[in-house]
């Protein structure tokens, strides 16, 4: 991306990778991976207000814990709390 858009691609474009995610959802066998994402706290203040997102918010994996996990952009660490 850099090669194409230089710095500027990060106004419009960020990647956040969930690890042990399945496409769409929980993926069976990673019941501990929380499933619900809440991307639209952190994309609709992105698109009307232009504050773009340091992190998205995912909870409430398949196996009934209260695990969180605090999303980064491609790059960067991604943390997790319980």
């Amino acid at each position: 991306m850099y090669d194409i858009f230089g710095d500027s691609h990060s106004d419009f474009y960020a990647l956040f990778m969930i690890p042990a995610a399945g496409h769409c959802g929980a993926a069976s066998g990673y019941d501990q991976v929380p499933a619900t994402y809440h991307y639209l706290d952190s994309l609709v203040p992105w698109v009307e207000e232009g504050q773009i997102p340091q992190s998205l918010l995912i909870s409430n994996p398949p196996n009934g814990s209260t695990t969180t996990w605090s999303l980064l952009p491609y790059g960067k660490n991604t943390s997790s709390s319980s």
